[in-house]
């Protein structure tokens, strides 16, 4: 049997397994788990779907999340992944914050890991929408190429709580043109260049 597919389905498992993990694993008031079910691409390519599961920990004036899980493109490929993001606000009413992002994709053929780092991001909550804006640096090393290259992103975000369990969040993510070397960075058509995301999140 693939082993690889024996992993994808064991990491789909894992986030229906998270409310079953929360009644096991006491968890203070700042500690949030939840299943994250979702698709992501570029605007002019193929679609993945990822699954996982996430661990979010918040204080007075950072927020901080932790994604396991895996993807699927179109042709039946999957990658395990992970996600770490942290969001610490300037102070705990301002709606000013730093924000940084590392993700890592892992498997027989990719070998990557990429990081995000906003000094400025913005970020404004009307009822039960949350809107964010922040201009960002990725540098993105990919292990199996042996190549490292930076970019300028600007990423747009909007999180919907459906309700007190259930949250969608949609990303828009415009890249630059990645180059080997900061100073040769270039933009490019929004249409080429950006990519989306779409997830579903559920609380337990």
């Amino acid at each position: 049997m693939n082993i690889k597919k024996n992993v994808f389905m064991g990491i789909v498992g894992m986030s229906s397994l998270v409310g079953n993990a929360k009644a096991q694993v006491p968890l203070n008031n700042n500690m949030k788990l939840f299943s994250e079910v979702g698709i992501s691409g570029f605007i002019n390519h193929d679609m993945s779907l990822y699954r996982g599961a996430n661990l979010g920990i918040q204080t007075k004036n950072n927020n901080f999340n932790a994604f396991f899980g895996a993807t699927l493109n179109s042709d039946k490929k999957s990658n395990f992944i992970g996600i770490f993001t942290n969001d610490l606000k300037w102070n705990k009413y301002s709606p000013l914050s730093f924000w940084s992002r590392g993700m890592f994709a892992f498997s027989k053929r990719v070998k990557q890991i990429a990081f995000d780092l906003s000094p400025v991001r913005w970020s404004v909550s009307s009822g039960k929408f949350s809107f964010a804006v922040n201009p960002a640096l990725h540098v993105k090393n990919d292990f199996k190429n042996k190549n490292t290259q930076f970019a300028i992103n600007t990423i747009l975000q909007t999180i919907y709580s459906i309700n007190p369990k259930n949250k969608l969040l949609i990303e828009a993510n415009y890249h630059s043109i990645s180059s080997n070397r900061l100073k040769d960075i270039k933009f490019a058509s929004p249409i080429d260049n950006t990519s989306y995301r779409v997830t579903f999140c559920k609380y337990f």
